[in-house]
C-alpha cells in the first residue's frame, strides 16, 4: 500500500472483512471523531457513517463497499425497559452520527414515540443497561450492542435495522467507504482496487477471519455469533437497492424536527458521487 495513503475506519467487527489484510496499515476512531478527522482532511479514504455523505458534498461512495442491513443488524439496537410507547428518556450513543438520527426518525414518523433524548457524558455500556428503570431506554452500537444478552432481566429491545427495513422494505446503509472528491482518479482507483480486493480475500478466509476475530476479543464473543454477524446480518454491495435505501434516509431526515444539519441534497446517489461507474 502506498506509504502516502492514509485509511481511517470505526473499531467494530463489522468492518474486518473490508480491511482484510490491511488491518495494521488502518486508524481507528469512533464513528463522530472518525467523521471529523476526515473533514480535516487527515484521510484520503474513510469508513464513513452515511449522515456523513448526506450532509456533506465533500465526498464519493465506493459503491461495492458499504457496512449494510437488510433486516435486524444485531449491533444497532435500542435496549429499554418496559414498553416502547411508554419511553420517557432515551439516552443516545455517545460516538453516533447515523443511529442517533435513525432512532430518532423511527420513533418520530413511524412509532409516534417522543421521548426526551440526551448524551451521556461517556459512552454507554452494558452495565448502563442493567441500571435501567421502566421509561428509560439506552441506544447501543458496535460489539457492545452486539454482545448484550437479548431479553436479560426482563430488558426489551429493538433492533434499528429491522426496524427500518419493515417500515420503508429498503436496505440500510449504515456507513460506506468513501473518498474525497478532489482526489486524483488514479488514485481513487488504485483504493477502490485496494479495498475491493480486501472484501474478496475475506471471502476466500472467512473462516479463519472468525477465528482471528473470536481469539481477538479473549473468546468473550462466541464464535458462532461472529460467524451468524458477519455472514447472516450484513452485506457490503450498494446497488440500485441501496441507493434508494440512501436516498429515502435523506428524504426523510430533511423533514425531521430538530435535525436542521443533514439537508437532503436532490439526486445524492447520482453517478457525480459515486466512485467508478458501477450504478446507473
Amino acid at each position: 500500500m502506498s506509504d502516502e495513503l492514509k485509511i481511517g475506519s470505526v473499531p467494530f467487527i463489522n468492518v474486518r472483512p473490508l480491511i482484510y489484510g490491511i488491518e495494521d496499515q488502518v486508524e481507528y476512531h469512533p464513528p463522530s471523531k472518525l467523521s471529523m478527522l476526515m473533514r480535516s482532511g487527515l484521510y484520503q479514504v474513510a469508513m464513513l457513517p452515511i449522515v456523513e455523505f448526506l450532509k456533506t458534498n465533500l465526498y464519493e461512495i465506493i459503491p461495492s463497499l458499504g457496512i449494510i442491513s437488510n433486516g435486524p443488524v444485531q449491533s444497532v439496537v435500542l435496549f429499554y425497559r418496559g414498553r416502547l410507547e411508554d419511553l420517557k428518556i432515551v439516552t443516545l450513543d455517545k460516538n453516533s452520527l447515523t443511529s442517533n438520527k435513525l432512532l430518532r426518525l423511527l420513533f418520530t414518523e413511524k412509532l409516534k414515540i417522543f421521548p426526551q433524548y440526551q448524551l451521556p457524558p461517556k459512552p454507554s455500556t452494558h452495565n448502563t443497561i442493567d441500571g435501567l428503570t421502566p421509561g428509560q431506554g439506552v441506544l447501543l452500537i458496535g460489539d457492545d450492542a452486539l454482545t448484550f444478552p437479548r431479553g436479560k432481566d426482563g430488558i426489551q429491545s429493538l433492533d434499528l435495522g429491522g426496524a427500518w427495513t419493515n417500515w420503508t422494505k429498503t436496505p440500510f446503509v449504515f456507513a460506506a467507504w468513501m473518498v474525497r472528491k478532489d482526489l486524483a482518479p488514479f488514485t481513487k482507483r488504485f483504493i477502490e482496487t485496494l479495498l475491493t480486493e480486501c472484501l474478496e480475500k475475506s471471502k476466500i478466509h472467512f473462516e479463519g477471519l472468525v477465528n482471528e476475530i473470536f481469539l481477538e476479543k479473549e473468546k468473550k464473543i462466541p464464535r458462532a455469533l461472529i460467524h451468524q454477524y458477519l455472514s447472516s446480518c450484513l452485506y457490503h454491495t450498494i446497488g440500485p437497492k441501496e441507493l434508494r435505501g440512501i436516498e429515502l434516509f435523506g428524504k426523510y431526515l430533511s423533514n425531521l424536527p430538530n435535525c436542521s444539519d443533514t439537508s437532503f441534497r436532490p439526486s445524492v446517489c447520482g453517478r457525480r458521487n459515486l466512485c467508478g461507474d458501477h450504478v446507473s
